[in-house]
């Protein structure tokens, strides 16, 4: 037979083929077997095989399977690094697998493995390992809640307080009282029957009792004091009013029953179920029927004197010559129809007038302005400037929230400085220029020049800090979310010449007065502005709904961490305004009363929020559940007490250089830190220091009262009058509690002498 050159290469491997496979060679022979597999991709697929070669090829193609077979038998599968590299399937053949032989890759195994981890199977053991050590804990603290109960029995028993004390059997952790508790384990379960408590283990009986002290809500005024739900801080008068639990508290350590129900300190006025309710204010029932403007030029000298007064440095709210645009679309055709526009520059002027009367300015004291017909003029006009969103509706809702809180209306305050943000977030301020939509933007205009966008920047940090004020005062949640806001700081929120020098100065205006009004913007705003940030960070890790999920591990991080922070913006002010750790009577002294007015405020500003915010960061540990058994984190009480203890003595040391337009919004600095003093001459009354405790106490009716210069409205006298009933009742009862102790302590003292 003939060949082809093609056949012929095939005939060749005929004898060499049939004498391997017979010798049994069978590695030579799957060598021999590639190299004509080889050869084999050089025949075009139409190339006729004989029929008696096609059997030397099978039996070939088979024997060369039986030796991979083998192989695989022999070792361990492995990915070679071609195939392991793309991640297909390799059949792991030597020299060569299959993906390397028909792609004529050389094949290699070079890659270097690493150990894999097994993970190891659980036991049929470990998850009742874990349930019976939750088990061994919870009856541990079961057992730590019944010492405590019997001590608490004890202590009552020896000083005869039984009938005026609850008894201690019905003490829980976190201040939860005996009814409340005998409430819960006898309430009915959704079938109708009695939850009795019966049949359940201690450890489940503990796990509940712990669930149900636990507090339900949370913010900045309210207290809990070493385990104790106490009571909060009132947003409306700023005194504050004891829970039920924290008046059975104080019953119980001083044996003497409050009388705090008269003085209205149980709850917030929005609580209050009386049926007599209170009649409206004088301007509430003032109805406006002409929108009569005050003569122009009395408002431009207000204008001038607001400008130039240490007032308007630290609110800088109107711009003046924006604001002289407002006074002239106001001014406009008084006597035709209002347009929305004229509304809005009318509403913003009353407003303008309204805070110039309640800011008790110098330069305007001799000046006859009615405050309250142009706040009652002001406040119907509001609902009109809402269909216009522009920075006069700005300014009008900004300086009306501002004059309710130097009126002490907080509540009312509290409402329109939420209407205020909303506005400033449609004009785009809580973020920079470049990061602003002009999409859905009616008022952003392309001829806005670089000084409206800096008065932007700043009534957006103005309103941030009061944002942040409000929610400390009034307990509610923030207005304005920190993150969606811009919140780069200025560049000179500690140096006034710096951004007069770099900023200012490289915008196109020669008016050097204009520039110094609007330069010194950020250094004059009452209190920090890093301070206010650290502030927010608190509220939302500390008494935001999501931190009352929190574990105790979490809560105390989440102490540790703030606390550091706070030290370091501390440690970064400058010198002369420098808050102390803690402020003593020897560094009383060494405030300076001839200086500025308006630096002394400042300075006392700066220190009553870092004594404040350095309080609240650490009284929030009076939530952990470890007070529950006797142990507490004691350091963070001592913190706390140290803090509010400083605060007192800084207001007693600088209560004659406080301005009085700051009252309402300074008084409630030295409450919050009376409440503290107070729990804790009730939790220690053997302390060394409880007796200074008391005597500071004592004064702070008479320096609260000294802050206010002028006469006083009947408000005013209505509410002085609480705070001394208030101050009376508390000293009252700590003087219970130490004098309680007093004997026990001379009995102790005597013994050991003995």
């Amino acid at each position: 037979m003939i060949y082809t050159g093609r056949q012929a290469g095939l005939g060749v491997l005929k004898a060499p083929t049939e004498h391997r496979f017979k010798s049994g060679n069978i590695a030579r022979l799957d060598t021999f077997y590639s190299s004509a597999a080889k050869y084999l991709k050089l025949i075009a697929v139409s190339t006729y095989i004989p029929s008696h070669l096609s059997f030397y090829l099978t039996f070939s193609a088979r024997a060369a399977f039986l030796h991979r077979q083998r192989l695989n038998m022999t070792r361990k599968k492995r990915a070679c690094d071609s195939c392991h590299r793309r991640k297909i399937q390799c059949d792991g053949v030597l020299p060569q697998c299959n993906f390397c032989f028909h792609n004529g890759v050389t094949c290699t195994f070079s890659r270097i493995l690493g150990a894999r981890k097994r993970t190891p199977k659980p036991s049929g053991n470990s998850d009742k390992d874990l349930a019976r050590r939750i088990e061994r804990i919870e009856l541990a603290l079961d057992a730590a809640q019944k010492n405590l109960a019997a001590r608490i029995l004890e202590s009552r028993e020896a000083d005869g307080s039984e009938t005026t004390s609850p008894s201690a059997s019905s003490y829980h952790p976190n201040g939860q009282t005996g009814d409340s508790a005998t409430a819960s384990n006898n309430a009915t379960t959704p079938d109708g029957h009695k939850n009795t408590g019966e049949g359940l283990s201690p450890a489940t009986t503990a796990r509940k009792a712990r669930s149900a002290g636990r507090p339900k809500s949370s913010n900045f005024g309210t207290l809990h004091f070493a385990g104790f739900h106490v009571g909060e801080i009132s947003s409306c008068n700023g005194i504050p009013f004891f829970s039920p639990n924290g008046q059975n508290w104080i019953r119980s350590r001083t044996g003497q029953d409050p009388t705090f129900e008269k003085l209205l300190a149980t709850g917030p006025p929005w609580h209050s179920t009386k049926e007599n309710h209170a009649p409206l204010r004088p301007d509430d029932n003032v109805c406006v029927t002409t929108w009569e403007l005050p003569d122009k030029a009395l408002v431009e000298s207000c204008v001038r004197a607001y400008c130039s007064s240490s007032f308007g440095h630290a609110f800088p709210i109107v711009e003046p010559e924006e604001f002289q645009t407002t006074l002239d679309l106001a001014y406009e055709d008084e006597g035709s129809p209002l347009t929305i526009e004229a509304t809005s520059a009318k509403a913003c002027l009353f407003a303008f007038m309204t805070f110039v009367h309640h800011s008790r300015m110098e330069h305007v004291g001799e000046i006859g302005i009615d405050g309250q017909l142009y706040m009652s003029k002001a406040w119907q006009l509001i609902p009109q400037i809402m269909h216009q969103v522009d920075v006069p509706s700005f300014q009008t809702l900004f300086m009306l929230c501002m004059s309710s809180m130097f009126m002490g209306d907080f509540q009312r305050g509290s409402v329109v400085h939420a209407l205020a943000c909303r506005v400033l977030f449609m004009l785009g301020g809580h973020a920079q220029p470049s990061q602003r939509s002009t999409t859905n933007n009616a008022v952003y205009r392309a001829e806005r020049n670089k000084w409206l966008e800096s008065h932007l920047r700043q009534m957006f940090w103005m309103t941030y800090t009061l944002d942040k004020e409000v929610s400390v005062r009034t307990g509610l949640p923030p207005s304005i979310e920190d993150d969606y806001c811009d919140l780069t700081l200025p560049q000179a929120h500690r140096d006034p010449q710096l951004m007069v020098r770099e900023g200012a100065g490289s915008l196109s205006n020669t008016d050097s007065t204009r520039r110094a009004w609007l330069g010194t913007f950020p250094t004059t705003l009452p209190g920090d502005l890093t301070l206010t940030i650290i502030k927010s960070k608190t509220y939302r890790a500390l008494y935001s709904t999501a931190a009352l999920r929190k574990s105790d591990a979490e809560l105390l991080r989440d102490i540790r961490e703030l606390d550091e922070e706070l030290e370091r913006w501390r440690c970064s002010v400058p010198q002369p305004f420098r808050p102390a750790l803690a402020f003593s009577e020897d560094a009383a002294s060494s405030i300076d009363k001839d200086m500025d007015r308006h630096i002394i405020m400042k300075k006392s500003i700066i220190h009553f929020e870092y004594h404040y915010l350095s309080a609240a960061i650490h009284r929030a540990s009076g939530r952990c559940s470890v007070w529950a058994g006797g142990e507490g984190v004691s350091s963070s009480v001592a913190i706390t007490v140290q803090a509010s203890r400083s605060t007192l003595i800084y207001l007693r040391a600088a209560a004659d250089g406080i301005t009085e337009t700051a009252f309402w919004l300074v008084v409630f600095y030295p409450m919050s830190a009376t409440l503290t003093l107070f729990c804790n001459i009730l939790l220690d009354p053997c302390n060394a220091q409880a007796e200074d405790d008391l005597d500071l106490l004592c004064t702070i009716p008479s320096l609260i009262m000294s802050m206010k210069k002028s006469p006083l409205t009947a408000k005013e006298q209505a509410y002085f009058q609480e705070v001394n009933e208030f101050f009376a009742e508390l000293t009252r009862l700590a003087r219970c509690a130490i004098d309680r102790i007093s004997p026990m302590r001379d009995t102790e003292a005597a013994m050991e002498l003995d």
